[in-house]
């Protein structure tokens, strides 16, 4: 997706200011982030704008805390994106989760009590079949812990946090979790630098395995994207900042490839969407305090050759950008700027 694809950066209208660098999530029809209240606020896409500004009570956050979602599965590898279910580690280090129903209405927030995380650490959350979710983070140990939702136990219960097969890795790491023909994958950066994994379907968690060989910086937070049932793509940015990827397709591709020519940071955050099995884009904080794009055109196609700057505002080396795809030819980014108000830009397909 070329930079001339993209328009200019353009302020969210009523957005509720944000301290700069905070992680902006958005749905097909949800915006989130947390305040410099400490309030977790969202709004809603009529189609042209984002609307009715709220924060969801009950909860109180660290400035920067990010906002984990899942839309629940539903049969035929597709997604009930009317509702929605949203997961945020909380001031007293809980994680806590409230959910929105297809008519609008939100839930209170509620702790799922048993585990302690770092402040501001990220919950990852998946749905693999119809009527469970799946969480994992990382505990202020460095533990890392998983907790599921069956709504076919009490209308909807939680099973409880549990060490995930004794798996652990320094504390404040991120969890990645994407699903693939009805299994969970999870993913992580353990203590040596190296990316750990692990899955769960109908026959419960496999042991913890290495990827493939590569070092990357201790703590750096690994992307997990399924395009498609079979597929699963994963990234992480290497000691020199660039982008490595690894995929899956009948079995795990040998050795990490570099995406593009883009240096950005070690550690930096890399933000993955997918518009259709054979379309994926990457964003990028660079070096050099820009975004930066990338497109996949589908495996006759492959990467573009080189990253794309989205000019037109600053951000940190490690800012996490937001993004989702509207449709099958528009993409939308989000950050938060200097000025601790929510930007946008959309890029076409």
């Amino acid at each position: 997706m070329q930079a001339n694809r993209w328009s200019a950066w353009t302020p969210v209208a009523d957005s509720v200011a944000a301290a700069p660098g905070s992680p902006v999530t958005a749905t097909v029809i949800d915006l989130f982030v947390t305040g410099t209240d400490k309030q977790v606020h969202t709004a809603a896409w009529n189609g042209t704008a984002y609307v009715n500004w709220m924060a969801i009570p009950g909860v109180e956050a660290e400035l920067q805390s990010p906002i984990t979602f899942v839309h629940p599965y539903l049969k035929g590898n597709k997604c009930d994106v009317d509702r929605v279910f949203v997961f945020v580690v909380g001031s007293d280090r809980q994680v806590h989760t409230a959910s929105r129903d297809a008519d609008g209405h939100w839930t209170n927030w509620a702790p799922l009590p048993g585990t302690s995380a770092s402040l501001a650490s990220e919950v990852s959350a998946v749905s693999r079949i119809e009527g469970e979710i799946d969480l994992a983070i990382t505990d202020s140990r460095g533990g890392i812990v998983f907790n599921s939702w069956s709504d076919a136990v009490a209308s909807g219960t939680w099973s409880g946090w549990s060490s995930l097969n004794g798996g652990s890795t320094k504390p404040e790491t991120k969890v990645a979790a994407a699903a693939r023909n009805e299994r969970v994958e999870i993913f992580v950066t353990n203590g040596g630098g190296e990316v750990d994994f692990t899955s769960r379907g109908a026959d419960g968690w496999l042991n913890w395995s290495l990827l493939h060989t590569g070092t990357v910086a201790p703590r750096s937070p690994v992307t997990a994207l399924s395009v498609e049932s079979t597929r699963m793509d994963v990234f992480v940015a290497d000691p020199q900042g660039m982008v490595s990827w690894i995929y899956y397709l009948n079995g795990w591709y040998d050795g990490w490839q570099h995406v593009g020519d883009k240096h950005g940071v070690p550690r930096a955050p890399i933000t993955a969407v997918s518009h259709t099995k054979d379309d994926m884009t990457l964003l990028l904080p660079g070096d050099d305090g820009g975004v930066y794009t990338i497109q996949w055109g589908g495996s006759a196609v492959g990467w573009e050759p080189s990253w794309h700057q989205v000019r037109g505002v600053e951000v940190g080396e490690r800012s996490q950008i937001g993004a989702v795809a509207r449709d099958d030819n528009t993409i939308a980014a989000f950050v938060v700027t200097a000025r601790e108000s929510i930007s946008s830009a959309v890029g076409a397909i």
